[in-house]
């Protein structure tokens, strides 16, 4: 009977020799999908128990939350599981630690993980020089709201801030933006062309007596222009930002080096008679 009651003594008295039971679920967290490769995420303080008497049984529940919690954590029994399926939003999760003595304690922990993506369509838009045109952009999917944008480059734009700036490149000119959302991640750019046609341009090509190919397309040393005139044309390269990189007579057909331009996407201007042959090729 003495060693009942010292026992029940003993187990009553826990909390004064041991210090009253806590449990940490650890500090809430902002994360990014594509940092998550390198840093999974480990939920619980280290450690996630504290006074009490020991063991400890751990027990983790979802509280905010699409998925059962089986189906997001490795072990709901441990001390600091990992969450192993992630999805856009916030999940808030429950730790309840019981101890030896049946005391109780838990605590909570936020977790706002980040998926921002862009929908993958090419945006190619034509405007006649002088004109202004609303940029087009591929619609930016999950992330933590609000968001905010970034264009580049900040070439004849309204607001490089705008989710739909306004524009009037004075050449074809390709223009990048990208999304980041509350939390500080970062989409994939997306890209949006436009392609300025110039009053009275006409292409060579819809001329029944002249007839021009520029090839090979991809190409890495030279550029070939072939075509059925013995007129003087002139030839100019833009880069993806509207920069003239290259400018060349020519005369009936010819060659351009290309093996010093960086690899990308190319605007070519072939000027003959008065008339413009606009087309691209990609340097390889």
């Amino acid at each position: 009977m003495r060693e009942k009651i010292l026992f029940i003594f003993l187990i009553l008295s826990s909390t004064h020799l041991f210090g009253q039971l806590q449990a940490d679920a650890g500090i809430d967290m902002n994360i990014c999908f594509k940092d998550l490769k390198d840093n999974p995420i480990v939920l619980g303080g280290n450690p996630a128990a504290l006074g009490g008497v020991e063991p400890y049984v751990y027990t983790w529940a979802v509280v905010w939350g699409s998925m059962q919690t089986s189906d997001l954590l490795d072990d709901s029994t441990k001390a600091n599981p990992m969450i192993s399926n992630y999805s856009n939003g916030t999940l808030k999760f429950k730790l309840t630690v019981k101890d030896a003595a049946d005391n109780q304690a838990t605590d909570t922990v936020l977790v706002r993980i980040s998926v921002l993506m862009e929908t993958l369509i090419y945006i190619n838009n034509e405007i006649t020089k002088g004109d202004t045109i609303e940029l087009p952009r591929n619609d930016f999917l999950g992330g933590i709201e609000p968001l905010k944008y970034t264009w580049f480059p900040n070439y004849n734009i309204s607001d490089t801030t705008a989710s739909h700036p306004k524009a009037w490149p004075d050449t074809t000119c390709v223009y990048y933006v990208f999304a980041t959302d509350s939390i500080g991640c970062t989409s994939s750019v997306s890209e949006s062309t436009l392609t300025v046609k110039f009053l009275g341009v006409i292409n060579l090509k819809e001329e029944e007596n002249l007839h021009l190919f520029v090839y090979p397309n991809p190409a890495n040393g030279y550029l070939t222009i072939s075509n059925n005139t013995t007129e003087t044309g002139i030839l100019e390269l833009f880069n993806s930002l509207g920069t003239r990189v290259l400018s060349q007579k020519i005369i009936g057909d010819g060659q351009v080096d290309i093996g010093n331009l960086s690899n990308g996407v190319y605007l070519v201007d072939y000027q003959v008679k008065n008339k413009h042959f606009i087309t691209k090729f990609t340097k390889q």
